[in-house]
């Protein structure tokens, strides 16, 4: 009874401990990076490595084969593609997800014996969010991946990822206010994606600018100058900031000959750097 006991307690202490791993090295957190089920359906998820800097992309693959020698599995779905990932934070929050977008259709086939099926995900490190600052680049730190074949009993596989502060610390983006009807508003928003403040001051004599290219030949319509109020620029350790916006109203920029979809770039000058945020709008 005694050494039942002090199993009880080894499993309960070892199964709390990778329930919530903590803030540890990527190779202490648990992995699962191969699922077999019960009639040899097996999933594997492929990384090469589990380290990045703030620039790299990071390839996840996904396979799963059908290793039993009579059993098959019937996949029936109306909705394609045939897999999921998901990606979350340090406190299992999900951050960014995979695919985007669903298409309506009907997938109907077996996986009999022998067969694979197999999928890779591509991750530039964005956040999927509903706010304005989706599509900025994630903050450093680790985050856990998970891949999934629906229709396909095979259980979810993921692995830990640790991104480094090598690299651009800065994610920026302009998110257009397209509520406002008869002005253009946009934010000027960026993200310090490293654990260190960041402090930027502004050139005297060089002013910041908006350019505005067409859409479509990315070539350069308009540009003007910018007069903003403020000589510094300070960004808390991991940190959200909108640092200004700017509106102005249709009927102007009409008569500048600005009609149509235009990419709009700020280009703030600092001493230490351009720090430049981009976006598209549409002037009708």
């Amino acid at each position: 009874m005694i050494h039942r006991t002090v199993l009880l307690i080894l499993f309960f202490i070892f199964f709390f401990s990778c329930s919530n791993p903590g803030k540890v090295d990527v190779e202490e957190k648990q992995n699962t990076l191969i699922y077999e089920d019960k009639y040899g359906i097996v999933s594997y998820l492929q990384i090469e490595d589990q380290h990045f800097s703030l620039d790299e992309t990071i390839r996840v693959g996904l396979l799963t084969i059908n290793h039993s020698d009579t059993h098959k599995v019937y996949i029936h779905t109306r909705s394609a593609p045939l897999w999921h990932y998901t990606i979350y934070n340090e406190e299992m929050k999900r951050v960014d997800y995979y695919p985007k977008f669903i298409n309506p259709v009907i997938i109907d086939f077996y996986l009999n014996p022998g067969d694979t099926f197999k999928s890779n995900l591509t991750w530039t490190q964005t956040m999927g969010s509903y706010d304005r600052f989706a599509g900025l680049k994630v903050f450093s730190g680790d985050y856990y991946i998970t891949g999934d074949q629906p229709g396909l009993p095979s259980g979810k596989v993921g692995v830990w990822i640790h991104i480094s502060e090598v690299g651009e610390p800065l994610s920026t983006k302009l998110f257009w206010n397209f509520s406002v009807q008869d002005s253009i508003l946009i934010d000027f928003l960026v993200r310090n994606r490293i654990s260190k403040e960041l402090t930027f001051q502004m050139k005297e004599n060089v002013p910041p600018r908006i350019q505005f290219f067409d859409s479509v030949s990315d070539t350069l319509v308009k540009e003007m100058d910018l007069n903003l109020t403020f000589a510094k620029i300070e960004l808390p350790p991991k940190s959200d900031l909108k640092i200004f916006s700017y509106q102005e109203s249709k009927s102007n920029l009409i008569n500048m000959g600005l009609l149509g979809s235009f990419l709009c770039k700020i280009i703030i000058p600092c001493q230490e750097r351009d720090i430049i945020a981009m976006g598209f709008i549409v002037i009708n």
